[in-house]
């Protein structure tokens, strides 16, 4: 069977990579951060059994097997992949006098260029 990742699978993923505190989160700089550290931890926990937090000892993610894994596996790691680039768009949208640094996590970063008029793409770092 081909699902995506139910939304409980992704709490208990989210609470078996940042743990139980509240505090975990003054570490992080940015949701950027966050985000790709989850991600990034996600990715690597999706092979491996994720017992119930509830205490009952089943694998939450024991629904996800063969493509339905490997597909998860390599939208986390775009995921991951797009965060560490908005991460770096701040510092080269103020290079190049871009303000909406933001989209991109879908994917096409833009901004104007001045010189031409036209749409530019951003660089890859």
């Amino acid at each position: 069977m081909d699902e995506p990742l139910r939304s409980f699978h992704l709490e208990a993923l989210a609470w078996s990579v940042f743990g139980t505190s509240w505090f975990w989160h003054e570490s992080m700089r940015s949701d950027w951060v966050s985000a790709r550290y989850f991600f990034d931890k996600a990715r690597d926990k999706l092979r491996y059994k994720l017992s119930d937090p509830s205490g009952t000892g089943a694998d939450v993610g024991g629904y996800v097997t063969g493509t339905s894994m490997e597909k998860a596996i390599s939208k986390m790691t775009t995921a991951y992949e797009r965060c560490v680039r908005a991460e770096r768009l701040p510092r080269m949208a103020t290079r190049l006098g871009c303000t909406r640094h933001t989209a991109a996590c879908s994917g096409t970063p833009t901004c104007p260029d001045r010189r031409s008029r036209k749409v530019a793409t951003h660089p890859k770092e």
